[in-house]
């Protein structure tokens, strides 16, 4: 059996040695492949949807397919009020309100180093949407909950915003079906767990061509949940 021999040296100046014995080890073939199964094969930039970005995919083993759009904005259709902040009058969204008669649509823009990803975890050769995710990134690669609504602790989006279930005959079709359902639902109170957060995070003021977005009020990664997200083992990150 093949062995080595090494000498480590320590950060306190001792010194290691470590013998190391190397030998084949039999794996069977089932084994082997239920391993390959959970390695992703990614595919960067596999089309562009317009006005959003590329779209990414990654497939496994087990007949699921993953495509990943990070997306310039996010539009919130909700209930909004006002809120007083020193000497001026901000906007945040209201989700409790379950009024649908004044429901408002705002864009948000998340601004550099925080991106936000939209994922859509799809049925192997049905192009049938199984499970939609919305995670934010820092530059570091870590993953983020948004402190918004209608978002599981694995950032997976309740099925009457994230569209899941939704089919289309090509991949894009699902694509742009997944953006759109998502920018066009009502978010409500559902999973909601920290109001102040996210009056601190989702501001704008008003003025007369409309509302400008405000920056938030604390680093976004103090008002997020830093989380371990499965669906990001999937994520493609195109700049």
């Amino acid at each position: 059996m093949p062995s080595k021999r090494e000498y480590v040296i320590l950060q306190e100046g001792q010194i290691l040695r470590r013998d190391v014995t190397e030998q084949p080890v039999e794996i069977s073939s089932s084994a082997l492949n239920a391993m390959a199964n959970l390695v992703p094969r990614k595919l960067p930039g596999i089309f562009a949807i317009p006005n959003w970005g590329v779209a990414n995919l990654a497939v496994d083993g087990a007949n699921y397919s993953y495509l990943t759009i990070k997306i310039p904005r996010l539009t919130i259709k909700a209930h909004y009020r006002l809120i007083d902040e020193g000497e001026s009058r901000i906007l945040v969204p209201d989700f409790s309100n379950q009024d649908n008669a004044s429901l408002l649509s705002l864009e948000w823009e998340p601004e550099f180093p925080l991106r936000v990803l939209i994922q859509c975890w799809n049925e192997g050769g049905t192009w049938r949407t199984y499970s939609v995710y919305l995670f934010a990134y820092d530059n570091r690669g870590s993953t983020y909950r948004l402190p918004l609504p209608n978002l599981h602790d694995d950032c997976k989006v309740c099925t009457g915003v994230g569209g899941a279930g939704e089919s289309a005959a090509t991949m894009f079709d699902l694509a742009v079906k997944s953006i759109n359902r998502l920018s066009s639902s009502a978010w409500n109170a559902d999973l909601w767990k920290d109001r102040e957060k996210s009056w601190m995070m989702f501001r704008w003021t008003s003025k007369e061509d409309g509302h400008r977005q405000l920056a938030p009020a604390a680093s976004w990664t103090n008002l997020s949940v830093k989380v371990s997200v499965h669906a990001h083992n999937f994520a493609i990150i195109h700049e």
